[in-house]
């Protein structure tokens, strides 16, 4: 009898701590934190979805100032991080939650990419490609040919293809950061061009593009 008393007060403890989403009527749990508000898995879903109609339905119509591209900029990475360890780090995450996490940042690098481009420039910086321990062990170092304030190209052994996520790992720094493969052309036998899109590090290169 103790014990079960035990059991039931553990289990009303562990309901207590248990992070609620806190969208209003919802008490799904929540899988992380955006915009300040805790959110399950479907609020979190649609609050990226909203907020990328509305991003997008600026850019077409092009009222885009330096105010509110900072927020857009916070906003994709801001999602992009919880999107990204969900889809490809978590264990315990259904086929389908997976798939619209893999969409959020596909759509994020999308709207990255529409925000661009600033200047390239020549610089050699050494990295190292990692793909996902489970499903993509390559592992590869290589050498930036240019850089930008949200990317770079290289070459590499390893084909690529294009909407691919990888971990970029700079060797001189040590410095990590989540990329997304933008553009990938075959150059001679076991050669590869790539060019990435940095997800989550606005200033990876640590340089003034000002």
């Amino acid at each position: 009898m103790m014990i079960a008393q035990n059991r039931r007060c553990v289990n009303r403890e562990y309901r207590t701590i248990v992070e609620r989403c806190g969208h209003p009527r919802c008490r799904k749990p929540s899988i992380t934190f955006l915009k300040n508000s805790s959110l399950c898995q479907s609020h979190f879903v649609a609050t990226c979805y909203a907020r990328f109609d509305e991003i997008n339905e600026l850019l077409k119509l092009k009222k885009i100032g330096d105010t509110e591209l900072k927020m857009i900029h916070a906003f994709v990475e801001e999602c992009t991080g919880p999107a990204v360890s969900r889809a490809l780090r978590a264990r315990d995450v259904k086929n389908r939650d997976r798939a619209q996490h893999l969409e959020i940042v596909v759509s994020a690098a999308q709207i990255l990419t529409r925000l661009r481009r600033g200047p390239r420039i020549d610089l050699q910086i050494p990295l190292r490609l990692v793909g996902d321990p489970v499903v993509d062990p390559r592992i590869e170092d290589t050498v930036t040919q240019t850089v930008s304030k949200h990317g770079a190209m290289f070459s590499c052994g390893n084909p690529y293809t294009k909407g691919e996520i990888m971990d970029i790992i700079r060797l001189d720094t040590g410095h990590t950061a989540i990329a997304r493969v933008a553009w990938h052309q075959p150059i001679a036998p076991g050669e590869h061009s790539v060019a990435i899109e940095i997800l989550n590090s606005p200033n990876f290169w640590n340089r003034d593009w000002a």
